[in-house]
């Protein structure tokens, strides 16, 4: 209890100075470039990275005693090498102490601390729920264990999923002597797989939700979902029986009783579910009253309405000339182009970098020195990437207004297609602008150069410490003693990932650069749904799934419809907000979803689960091992996958 104490202080202290040093005047007064810039940085800067990566695979097998009692210690120094070296770098070549001060800033408070926050919460609640039964860890209780935490991992997260269901796994198969294989494929298809049919189930689904796929647009992915998951369980089962009858287990004694299936701890479902709607209904909660400014939203209203009003004038009917209509309505998709508003159609730029195009604009009157001169630069790239991606979302009207005006025999035809979808665009794009909140609306704690933390952050975040807290109250001490319930895994997960987060800033900077900076090479390479599916996956493995989703996301809507069509791909976009074929985003999110799996930092449960097996005795595989496990069972699978459904 003294070191769950000593333990919460220190993170206690940690937080006052890292707030107190983003709060101050110093941090504030320089403003500026917000993070180091990707399209700088060199790709060995991901040798800290890397070193980590390295560093838990071999010390827990060559060193085992240090890496137990100094694990914390070396994930530490690694951040700080990290950190330091794109301090040294310096601005030129797109670090320098602001901007990586920004980045850390931007990663452990935005970033690190929601998903240990979630992770706290998940493990405490799952803790108190105790399942009980009389399940002996045979090949089909197993199986059935398998399937059902797949099932529920798409509707409580993977997460969720992951902390309910281990424990029974581990009870049932106490008593086996080889039960490695169990953990491995529970993390395959429970920590992982499972999570891809909705988006509360899996960080890139969710993400992609908030950037304009419908909620049930990813039960598209069933049929993948399906076949990995029925394979996965089917090889399973096989496996499993052969080792099954291989161990010499105890034959269980007729005579004791035997416990009845039931729920230990069930009033903890209810904190499970206040724990779920915190996230669910975040977008809704930075909407409330109390965390916005609704004063703020004049700006969108205006825009919605006149967005409205273009939609009303393309539908208007006037057929007696029907080239010349089409001329009419092509002249009003250009003046829908030509709008000078940079916080138009929410879903085309990141409202953080659309607010610093704002504040840049300030400085264009004055044109004589070489700052001012890249403060331009960066308004007309900003600018260039805004009628790019306006350009992408009408391209398939313009191109039915183009042919109807060349094609008169034809053109009532076309012109009525090409009049339906632009008032269909307009209509969603009126929608999103008032969806989605302006960052300026969101009332915050403002962090100095780290620019904001909304209070709707801080409220979710509370919301689920609240749900843990009354679990861990309200629970008996017995129903998590049953479930061998401690601290350790939640404290290796946090330092392991605290040095994880950080060494990560320069791959995803990298990354998020997209054709400009130093992976360019794998952007560039980019075209068809499998290699969406392998180049976003393999990414995934290694890197947080949910911002390498959004790369290729961006990637794909930025890329001309046409250009798909000519490699034989249906033209038919997701919906005018998500511009891209239905197959490439089946292809991302499978990637981002599915070979989380790959590795055990590939999704937040995996190194979680793992731990948990290790605290109950379960020897796991090192991270090469398990890699050899992935690459032997998974790897193959996704090939599969690829040739059936992704060609």
């Amino acid at each position: 209890m003294l070191s769950i104490l000593s333990a919460r202080r220190s993170f206690f202290v940690v937080c006052l100075a890292v707030v107190a040093l983003f709060c101050s005047p110093a941090a504030a007064a320089e403003g500026g470039h917000h993070g180091v810039d990707g399209a700088k940085l060199g790709l060995w800067l991901v040798i800290p990275f890397a070193g980590l990566l390295l560093s838990i695979a071999v010390c827990p097998l060559v060193a085992p005693k240090f890496w137990h009692h100094h694990y914390g210690k070396v994930a530490a120094a690694f951040g700080v090498i990290a950190v330091l070296l794109m301090i040294v770098i310096g601005e030129d070549n797109g670090g320098g102490f602001m901007p990586t001060l920004q980045s850390a800033a931007h990663v452990y408070l935005l970033d690190y601390v929601p998903f240990i926050v979630l992770l706290l919460g998940l493990f405490t609640i799952a803790g108190g729920i105790y399942i009980r039964g009389d399940f002996r860890g045979t090949p089909l209780t197993n199986t059935m264990f398998l399937l059902v935490g797949t099932v529920i991992a798409s509707w409580v997260g993977t997460t969720g999923a992951s902390m309910l269901m281990i424990q029974p796994v581990l009870r049932a198969n106490k008593q086996r002597k080889k039960k490695v294989h169990i953990i491995v494929f529970f993390i395959f298809l429970v920590s992982n797989i499972g999570g891809s049919l909705t988006p509360l189930g899996d960080p890139p689904l969710f993400l992609g939700f908030l950037k304009g796929v419908s909620f049930f647009w990813t039960f598209h992915l069933l049929p993948e979902t399906l076949f990995c998951a029925t394979l996965l369980l089917i090889l399973f089962f096989v496996f499993d029986t052969i080792i099954y009858r291989s161990d010499a287990l105890p034959i269980p004694d007729a005579s004791q009783p035997r416990e009845r299936f039931g729920l230990a701890g069930a009033h903890n479902l209810i904190f499970l579910g206040g724990l779920v709607a915190a996230v669910v209904g975040y977008g809704s909660l930075q909407k409330a009253g109390l965390f916005y400014d609704a004063a703020a939203t004049e700006h969108e209203k205006a825009e919605a309405a006149l967005l409205e009003g273009y939609a009303e004038e393309a539908e208007s009917k006037k057929l007696d000339d029907p080239v010349a209509e089409a001329a009419r309505i092509k002249a009003l998709l250009t003046k829908v182009e030509e709008q000078e508003c940079v916080w138009g159609y929410a879903s085309t730029l990141e409202r953080a970098e659309a607010s610093e195009i704002e504040e840049l604009a300030l400085h264009e009157a004055s044109k004589d020195t070489p700052k001012e001169a890249e403060l331009r630069k960066k308004i007309m790239t900003a600018v260039q990437r805004f009628r790019a991606d306006i350009d992408a979302e009408y391209r398939d009207v313009d191109a039915k207004l183009s042919q109807a005006t060349s094609e008169s025999a034809t053109a009532a035809k076309f012109l009525d297609d090409a009049r339906v979808a632009l008032a269909k665009t307009l209509r969603s794009h009126a929608s999103a602008v008032l969806a989605v909140p302006r960052d300026k609306a969101v009332k915050s704690v403002h962090l100095g150069s780290v620019s904001h933390l909304p209070f709707s952050n801080i409220a979710r975040e509370l919301l689920i410490l609240a749900m843990a807290a009354l679990s861990l109250f309200t629970t008996r001490k017995v129903i998590r003693d049953s479930n061998n319930f401690n601290w350790g895994p939640i404290k290796e997960v946090a330092k392991l990932f605290a040095g994880i987060f950080v060494c990560m800033v320069p791959a995803l900077a990298i990354l998020a650069a997209g054709k400009e900076g130093a992976l360019a090479f794998i952007v560039n390479n980019v075209e068809r749904p499998w290699q969406y599916f392998w180049a976003t996956g393999m990414l995934s493995s290694f890197l947080d799934n949910a911002p390498t989703y959004l790369v290729f996301f961006q990637t794909a809507q930025a890329t001309p419809m046409s250009a798909f069509a000519a490699r034989g791909l249906d033209p038919d976009p997701v919906s005018a907000l998500v511009n891209m074929p239905h197959i490439i985003l089946v292809a991302i999110s499978c990637g981002a979803v599915f070979m989380g799996a790959n590795t055990y930092i590939g999704n937040a449960p995996n190194f979680m689960v793992k731990a948990i097996a290790e605290e109950n005795d379960v020897k796991m595989p090192s991270f090469i091992g398990y890699m050899l496990w992935s690459v032997g069972i998974l790897v193959p699978l996704f090939v599969l996958l690829t040739l059936l459904f992704l060609r």
